[in-house]
């Protein structure tokens, strides 16, 4: 006849004791992949914001330009002036392209400040 083994109590306390932090280590990583989604999510919303805040301010000087107010040299230069304070999070900065991909400006670069400041 085959003996059935039993378990003496501390095994059986470890045993309970390892499939607690098991669950625990468990929703501790569930918990923090959930935290670093809606940590992206808002990231990704922001940046969209500071975007199309930017392109709000582009497109009036465009009109503005359109409608011959101001010449087309000098609405590039206003909304280029017009976006300089804008910035992507606390220290971030902006960059404006142009229509052939040529970086028109950096826009609040602390960087660029120092280096612009020290030439």
């Amino acid at each position: 006849m085959m003996e059935k083994k039993r378990l003496t109590l501390n095994a059986k306390l470890y045993a309970t004791l390892a499939l607690l932090w098991i669950g625990l280590i468990v929703l501790l990583a569930v918990g923090l992949l959930a935290n670093r989604a809606t940590m992206m999510n808002e990231k990704r919303l922001d940046l969209q914001h500071q975007v199309e805040s930017a392109v709000a301010v582009v497109k009036s000087y465009q009109e503005r330009a359109a409608r011959q107010a101001i010449s087309v040299e000098d609405a590039k230069h206003a909304a280029l002036e017009a976006l300089r304070p804008i910035r992507y999070g606390k220290s971030g900065y902006m960059a404006v392209a142009d229509s052939t991909q040529c970086c028109a400006c950096c826009l609040s670069n602390p960087l660029q400040r120092i280096s612009r400041s020290a030439a």
